[in-house]
């Protein structure tokens, strides 16, 4: 045989094979049990979630009253060197000065320091709800006997697959809290 004509068989073969395949997934698939899940609310109505985020808040907003009390101490030492009423000795000039440039290294550091707690935070709830949520919809999953479970985003069209977002959301909210750790 010449390559043309084995050519020509393999493709035959090859389309042979795919209409199979394309005529018999269409009842396959009207097999399978489907659903979809808003991650979006789940993260949105999830108790867990908001109470983490409200822990961040809360840490971001007692590190910023820290800072805010440094700025002040720091604006203090910058008034008595500006100070021409009241003239500093050299010695006084040179402490406030050294004072106020621990307080800027110190203002610093705590900045620094406060960035990297938030983001670790931030990194380890992601984490650790991105871990939940997926045991959540594979839970609820398999109580509904599905064989795939999309996501909200990822659809364009989902006609009238059901919902899994409530019941992802509260089996999340049923699951440990482990983002305290």
């Amino acid at each position: 045989m010449n390559y043309c004509h084995c050519l020509k068989i393999a493709t035959c073969l090859a389309l042979c094979f795919t209409l199979s395949i394309v005529l018999t997934v269409p009842s396959s698939a009207a097999d399978l049990k489907l659903a979809k899940v808003n991650l979006e609310a789940v993260y949105g109505n999830s108790a867990r979630v908001k109470a983490a985020l409200d822990d961040m808040r809360k840490m971001q907003t007692e590190s910023n009253a820290r800072l805010a009390g440094m700025r002040e101490q720091m604006t203090k030492i910058e008034e008595q060197l500006k100070d021409e009423k009241s003239p500093l000795k050299k010695e006084e000039r040179e402490k406030l000065e050294n004072e106020l440039k621990g307080k800027v290294q110190a203002l610093e550091n705590e900045q620094q320091s406060l960035q990297a707690k938030l983001t670790f935070k931030q990194r380890s709830i992601q984490n650790i709800f991105g871990t939940q949520i997926k045991s959540a919809v594979e839970k609820v999953a398999k109580e509904e006997g599905l064989a795939a479970v999309l996501t909200q985003q990822a659809l364009i069209y989902a006609g009238d697959l059901p919902d899994l977002t409530e019941k992802v959301t509260k089996e999340l909210d049923a699951m440990p809290a482990l983002e305290k750790q």
